[in-house]
């Protein structure tokens, strides 16, 4: 794995290696997070290997506008807009319909896809060089801790790091707003949910 600064000449690396169906990390507002073109079935496929993760288990993606999303959700309802308005961009990863064409290793039940807005810059910049939204999964093996360095990576199959220093927050929450369940509390609380939009 290379690690690559955070600079213009790192970020054009990165998002050609994603491009070209490779696997790179990067920090995000939680962990660092593994990545791929999501539009890439080889490359998806790999990610799962790499990670050691069940293919029923989805992974989610970030993006750095509300145009990248809507390459992903078939339709934003009334609900999830108001959680996009109360904690986007942010650690809030929020469960949409899915466009029909995504993989169904991006599809949790229902046929929804989890996105969400980072608040991170480098992460941001990263969608914006890449020029479209992109898987995040944690980087490390399956039921491992997260790394929160580029240093803490020890995973075969990533090509390039971006360095962004130490991440030191939970992960993201995970929330369907349309039956108002958190799938998975992280760095905004279920009271913090509840309070915004309830």
């Amino acid at each position: 794995m290379e690690i690559v600064s955070p600079n213009t000449a790192g970020l054009i690396q990165t998002a050609d290696a994603l491009k070209a169906g490779k696997i790179v990390a990067y920090p995000t507002e939680s962990v660092y997070g593994l990545g791929v073109d999501p539009f890439n079935a080889e490359a998806l496929e790999a990610l799962y290997r790499v990670k050691g993760r069940d293919e029923s288990n989805p992974v989610l993606m970030i993006v750095s506008n509300k145009d990248q999303l809507k390459r992903v959700v078939e339709e934003i309802s009334p609900k999830a807009q108001q959680a996009m308005k109360a904690f986007w961009p942010g650690p809030l990863s929020i469960l949409f319909p899915a466009k029909a064409d995504l993989s169904e290793l991006l599809l949790g039940k229902n046929d929804k896809v989890c996105v969400r807005l980072t608040s991170h810059p480098i992460a941001e910049a990263l969608c914006r060089v890449f020029d479209g939204p992109i898987v995040s999964t944690s980087a490390n093996l399956y039921s491992q801790n997260p790394a929160k360095s580029a240093q803490e990576i020890d995973l075969d199959g990533v090509a390039v790091c971006i360095d962004g220093g130490i991440a030191n927050q939970k992960s993201s929450t995970v929330f369907d707003p349309d039956s108002g369940t958190v799938l998975r509390e992280g760095a905004i609380s279920r009271i913090d949910i509840a309070n915004a939009l309830f």
